[in-house]
């Protein structure tokens, strides 16, 4: 699925629609209007509490917002994801597939970031 990879054209975005076919295209959006609407609130308050949980100074930090920031790529990339399918025909939007790509890039970023927080917290609170 294309926001599992960090970095595709608009045609390759393109060619994976086409071949995931109308079934393919109907069961990515349904998975895009529905657990992906949740997922990325979840994953966000699970990292900011478990960043606060291993630095409890952090609750004012703003490492705390990297979280939010990554979800709210996440749902910017969905919109873009749900515009490119409900929009597909022959050929997708350039601008939309690059806005989508970057929302993805940006997104993985950021929990990564996330995540190397969370472990130097975790690193500290053992020393």
């Amino acid at each position: 699925v294309l926001d599992l990879q960090l970095l595709y054209t608009p045609l390759e975005a393109n060619q994976f629609l086409s071949v995931i076919g109308d079934v393919g295209r109907q069961r990515y959006l349904g998975l895009l209007l529905t657990i992906d609407l949740v997922f990325p609130a979840a994953y966000a308050l699970l990292l900011s509490l478990l960043l606060i949980r291993v630095d409890p100074k952090q609750q004012r930090s703003r490492l705390l917002w990297l979280p939010l920031a990554a979800a709210a790529l996440d749902w910017a990339e969905n919109f873009g994801l749900v515009a490119l399918l409900v929009t597909f025909h022959a050929e997708v939007p350039s601008n939309v597939a690059l806005f989508t790509m970057g929302c993805t890039l940006a997104k993985w970023m950021i929990v990564t970031v996330s995540l190397i927080a969370l472990l130097v917290g975790l690193l500290r609170t053992r020393n």
